[in-house]
């Protein structure tokens, strides 16, 4: 694959492309509404793409995924605080845990860094 890369670009560390990536979004579907209640697609609007839903088909959750951003190939690096959850959880005085949100991670689980920099970690 060569030419411009995009900001946002998607690719697989292991196949060095974004090929084989799939994932979830949110989508409004706009169409004609058929007699048997099925709905003909003439237009699909994306928004919100659910990010840990993207994976490799060929290779699953073995080989970490990485994103074109600011001129890098950049790996997301789990919150070390959280565990990647976006929130951590403290004991009750009187039994249970409350929720609190993370703020190294500003509650979003961790942080995209230059693959340079990212620590490797076993899956």
């Amino acid at each position: 694959m060569s030419g411009e890369r995009l900001e946002g670009e998607w690719r697989c560390s292991a196949c060095g492309h974004g090929e084989h990536l799939c994932g979830c979004a949110i989508a409004v579907v706009y169409g004609r509404l058929e007699a048997n209640g099925e709905l003909t697609e003439d237009h699909v609007t994306q928004d919100g793409l659910f990010e840990d839903s993207v994976e490799c088909i060929v290779h699953q959750s073995t080989a970490p995924l990485e994103r074109w951003i600011a001129g890098a190939w950049c790996r997301f690096q789990r919150c070390e605080k959280c565990d990647g959850r976006g929130e951590t959880q403290r004991p009750r005085e009187f039994g249970g845990y409350s929720r609190h949100f993370c703020r190294p991670c500003n509650g979003r689980g961790g942080h995209w860094v230059p693959v340079a920099e990212a620590v490797m970690v076993d899956a």
